[in-house]
């Protein structure tokens, strides 16, 4: 995956800049490559709607930003096909009970 490091504005110098990408949730093994020094990169959890084990957020941040800096980030990731389902599982699991609460409180 390729993501440019820069905003939609020509000419522009940013004296603190950072860029956010947030992963698809369950992904292992993130490698990034950078082609210049950025001076802090933190790695944390974002949960977003039904978000079981949250997305993993990388995010970027460098000082005095110019349009030299616009390069692409390389960034890739191990991910597990099998977390897709979880989502829906959940639903379908949560809308059983529900519904099958309402058949016993309606039987009773």
């Amino acid at each position: 995956m390729k993501q440019l490091f820069s905003f939609p504005f020509d000419n522009i110098v940013a004296e603190e800049y950072s860029v956010s990408i947030i992963l698809p949730e369950g992904v292992t093994d993130i490698k990034y490559d950078l082609p210049f020094d950025v001076d802090d990169v933190t790695v944390d959890k974002y949960y977003s709607f039904l978000d079981y084990w949250g997305r993993s957020r990388i995010t970027f941040t460098k000082k005095n930003v110019i349009g030299k800096h616009n390069l692409p980030i390389t960034l890739s990731y191990k991910f597990r096909e099998r977390i897709l389902y979880t989502e829906p599982v959940i639903l379908v699991g949560g809308f059983l009970v529900l519904f099958g609460l309402f058949i016993l409180t309606g039987r009773l």
